[in-house]
């Protein structure tokens, strides 16, 4: 739960210099990799309603079409730009229908991965709310100032798997 979670800046001796919390009453976030670019710190996460409408429903009944329609309407990968001391968000980019990937920095830019998700199925054989499917994994490049510079998309497709 994004109200629980706190983020804390160490230095190098393992001391907590800084700590921050973020918050969200509308949706629940899965913290996936963090990044620092030119001052900035950069945070991927998948973004889901709290009260999502694929958990109100008997997934056994759902079709393969009204579950992926409901997966790509709930599912949003986030990029929160933050403020490297203060750790508040100033800016954010999304991206609908997808799950959120790693970052890397090289030659002074970002690499934002995000896992478009293309099927979607429930399996009640594994546990509670085990979703798999395939998904093409968009990679999304910031220049150093954290502006879009452009978006690759993959031709190969991936099986992922949500808990």
């Amino acid at each position: 739960d994004l109200n629980d979670t706190k983020f804390v800046k160490v230095n190098r001796d393992g001391k907590i210099v800084k700590s921050f919390k973020l918050g969200s009453t509308t949706d629940d976030y899965e913290f996936v990799d963090m990044a620092e670019l030119n001052g900035k710190l950069y945070i991927s996460a998948t973004a889901r309603p709290i009260n999502s409408a694929l958990y109100r429903n008997n997934l056994e009944e759902l079709s393969e079409i009204t579950m992926l329609k409901l997966m790509r309407e709930e599912f949003t990968s986030v990029l929160l730009v933050c403020d490297f001391e203060s750790g508040r968000p100033k800016e954010f980019y999304s991206a609908k229908g997808s799950y959120a990937g790693n970052l890397s920095v090289s030659n002074r830019e970002l690499k934002w991965s995000v896992n478009s998700i293309i099927t979607a199925h429930y399996s009640p054989n594994r546990n509670a709310y085990s979703f798999w499917g395939e998904n093409r994994t968009k990679t999304y490049t910031f220049d150093k100032k954290g502006g879009l510079l452009y978006e690759t998309k993959s031709n190969i497709s991936d099986i992922y798997s949500i808990h």
